[in-house]
């Protein structure tokens, strides 16, 4: 509702915060700029940093919500 009131007010850019890739969907077709999901930015930016790290050896991805990664083990976590 508040897009569609900032869309009357004549906001030209609008950027909104969605929960899931089906609300970021819906934002589009409302005319929203920009919708972010945190947590998704979140886990790229980790998986970014992971793959630079040498410490990710493998990824599979089982759908979109559902994936497995083949990692190295921290020497600190060894024995545990």
């Amino acid at each position: 509702l508040v897009v569609l009131a900032l869309r009357d007010l004549g906001v030209r850019e609008i950027y909104a915060k969605a929960l899931s890739a089906d609300h970021a969907r819906i934002f589009a077709r409302l005319g929203v700029t920009e919708s972010v999901i945190p947590e998704r930015e979140a886990a790229r930016n980790l998986a970014f940093r992971m793959v630079r790290s040498g410490s990710l050896l493998n990824y599979v991805e089982l759908n979109e919500d559902l994936s497995l990664q083949e990692m190295t083990v921290p020497p600190s976590w060894e024995g545990q």
